[in-house]
């Protein structure tokens, strides 16, 4: 017959130790590899979606900076750099297609119309690129206003980032995604219709 004594102090001192066993080893072997995979994946999702960031910002810029054609037309070396931006441009207007390519799976199922139409001008924006970089005479001026339209199709996804940690303090997201998100979705299908990329009637 077991002694009271030690059913006692077994009941005090070595339950709560294999209790603490059994439930570090169900949370290593069971929860910690899903909260890990989690974790990844929404930090590899972020990330995917700041590449489209940074890369609107980049195109933005570069088409910004383009010599207007009433400078290059002053001289030889001005039409140079004017076509050597332009070079410069084609490649950065590519990556951004790649990196709207990679976006997460729930981001564009989410977002599936803006993601659309991004494609699609982003797209045509690197037609008009290319097209203008086989010129002589490349048409900066047209390049340059093309671009400027990225601006409209960046703010929404700066704004609908999924990634918490790295975005604004949750009440100015709320607010911003409120009453913000309508005016997002109307300057990029302005952008559209400015390119002739969507009727007036859409």
């Amino acid at each position: 017959m077991i002694p009271p004594e030690f059913v006692d102090t077994f009941n005090r001192y070595a339950v709560p130790v294999i209790v603490a066993l059994l439930t570090t080893l169900v949370v290593e072997y069971f929860a910690k590899p899903r909260l890990d995979a989690r974790k990844a994946r929404l930090l590899r999702d972020r990330q995917q979606i700041d590449e489209v960031i940074f890369g609107f910002q980049k195109v933005a810029m570069l088409a910004a900076a383009l010599l207007p054609n009433s400078l290059a037309a002053e001289s030889t070396d001005a039409r140079d750099v004017q076509r050597r931006q332009i070079e410069r441009l084609a490649p950065a207007i590519e990556s951004l297609l790649d990196a709207i390519s990679r976006l997460p799976s729930v981001f564009v199922r989410k977002h599936a119309r803006h993601v659309g139409d991004t494609a699609v001008f982003v797209s045509f924006l690197q037609g008009v690129a290319s097209v203008e970089g086989h010129k002589t005479n490349p048409d900066a001026d047209r390049l340059s206003e093309i671009g400027a339209d990225v601006s409209a199709f960046d703010a929404y996804f700066a704004a609908h980032a999924s990634f918490r940690d790295s975005q604004e303090r949750w009440v100015k997201r709320a607010f911003s995604r409120l009453f913000m998100s309508a005016d997002y979705r109307s300057q990029a299908e302005n952008a559209l219709r400015r390119s002739g990329l969507r009727s007036s009637s859409e």
